[in-house]
């Protein structure tokens, strides 16, 4: 017995000019990596149905159709929620009854004219503003309906000046139409901040996809801004989805520069 011991003890300790080397054969064993998941990693199976954390992928290659007119949409790295990078849409001035366009979409031909609970969240931080008082912009717009007779259902900023507010609004009327049915709800009480991100949250339960009797919901940072009936029946066909800015308010007014960022965007579907 003695003997083993010394042929064990002389495996774990060399000499060397007076020194004496201790081997750790806890730290020389194999050891899984500790990788964590990316946010689309850790979202990658149902209910989830689409989600785009702007990292690894090139912008077009999940949103297939990008808008520009007077801005820019691109995967950027200045700021995110999961590193490295973002979605930045920037709206550039614009003079009176100047188009602005800084988009990318994506729709949904599997939920077509389908009762379905959509469950879309993302993070939103604004870096610019137009501070001009009553200054509005569209940063989100879910799109139901025919090409030419569709339902919307917005998210609006609008600016008090030295920083802005969220409302959401309801937009039914056929493309070219009068603006006469459009519906705001808001603004909320929670107020944003420039540069700091916002946890948005907005779920639409279409459970009469050919009429009334739909409900939204929109939270912010967790807490309830709105419960809602949808004052508007919906017109059925396939959902879309633009994310970015898509509109800024120029029918009375020239306008300046809005920048709004967007990470970890999910969608997810449950049965309703």
């Amino acid at each position: 017995m003695r003997s083993r011991l010394v042929f064990i003890l002389s495996l774990a300790i060399f000499v060397c000019g007076g020194c004496s080397v201790a081997l750790d054969f806890d730290s020389l064993a194999t050891k899984p990596a500790n990788h964590e998941p990316t946010f689309c990693g850790a979202h990658g199976t149902p209910p989830a149905i689409f989600c785009d954390d702007f990292d690894a992928d090139a912008l077009g290659n999940k949103w297939p159709k990008l808008e520009v007119v007077n801005g820019e949409v691109t995967n950027d790295a200045v700021a995110a929620t999961s590193e490295p990078d973002s979605l930045l849409s920037v709206a550039d001035p614009v003079g009176v009854t100047g188009r602005v366009r800084a988009v990318s979409s994506i729709s949904f031909p599997n939920l077509n004219s389908t009762k379905v609970g959509l469950r879309i969240s993302f993070n939103l931080r604004v870096d610019q503003f137009d501070a001009a008082i009553g200054a509005k912009t569209n940063v989100f717009d879910f799109i139901y309906g025919p090409v030419t007779d569709f339902n919307q259902v917005i998210l609006v900023l609008i600016s008090t000046g030295d920083t802005f507010s969220m409302m959401l609004a309801e937009n039914p009327q056929k493309v070219g139409d009068p603006n006469n049915l459009y519906h705001e709800y808001g603004p909320f009480t929670i107020k944003l901040t420039q540069q700091q991100w916002t946890k948005v949250g907005i779920d639409i339960d279409i459970t009469n996809p050919l009429g009334a009797g739909n409900t939204v919901r929109l939270a912010l940072d967790d807490q309830m801004q709105l419960d809602t009936a949808l004052l508007y029946p919906l017109k059925g066909e396939t959902p879309r989805i633009e994310l970015g800015v898509g509109w800024v308010d120029s029918e009375m007014m020239s306008t300046q520069t809005w920048a709004v960022r967007y990470d970890d965007f999910l969608v997810e579907a449950v049965a309703r």
